[in-house]
């Protein structure tokens, strides 16, 4: 086999596959549905399956764009350096996020997107990068404390103070993006083990990215 058929089939079974089907099926779904009230999470009628849709449902094609960009990016990092952990914090926060974010919001009517994944993979991040570095990892836990900082701030505000998007008709939801960055930080400070296995590569790809 050559060195070009090798190099091709690495990266085809080394992309980010889980935040690529992610995004495709945002678009998917974008296109297809005649409205996305029929998946957005409702808090006054909480359905189970809602709150698993929702974050793949957006209320115009601004909100589609820039949320799948955000994920795209944070997404392909996470899934690359700790697939593992990514995989549990998408589950978690998508049962999780909606329901409470909404209960931290009360003026939420119906919830949709996925903004509220995106910041707590940052915080996925951060907190795997303290917690293998230990005590000389201060640049981590700096970059954590200011990322909460920001999230407390934007709550208290009632908006999201570093993203001036002209969503009409709709408003962020600064109260999801705290609880999708608490879950981050629990789900990246947890000890890793040792059989783990954070994605499925060779000894010396694994040796590079340690």
């Amino acid at each position: 086999m050559s060195a070009r058929r090798v190099g091709l089939q690495r990266a085809f079974t080394h992309a980010p596959w889980l935040t690529i089907s992610v995004c495709g099926a945002a678009w998917l779904l974008h296109a297809a549905l005649p409205s996305p009230l029929v998946l957005a999470y409702d808090p006054r009628r909480p359905l189970l399956w809602q709150a698993l849709g929702c974050h793949l449902v957006h209320f115009s094609q601004l909100h589609l764009r820039w949320d799948t960009l955000t994920f795209a990016l944070v997404g392909a990092i996470t899934e690359r350096t700790a697939r593992a952990r990514q995989v549990w914090f998408l589950l978690a926060a998508a049962w999780l996020v909606p329901p409470a974010a909404c209960a931290l919001s009360p003026w939420v009517t119906r919830y949709a997107g996925l903004s509220g994944l995106v910041l707590g993979q940052v915080a996925l991040l951060l907190a795997r990068s303290w917690r293998r570095t230990g005590d000389g990892g201060w640049w981590p836990a700096a970059l954590l404390a200011m990322l909460y900082a920001k999230q407390l701030y934007e709550l208290r505000l009632g908006d999201t103070s570093l993203i001036a998007m002209d969503y009409r008709g709709f408003a962020t939801v600064p109260s999801a993006h705290l609880v999708s960055v608490l879950l981050g930080t629990l789900i990246g400070a947890l000890p890793r083990r040792r059989d783990a296995r954070e994605w499925p590569q060779t000894d010396r790809y694994r040796a590079s990215t340690s």
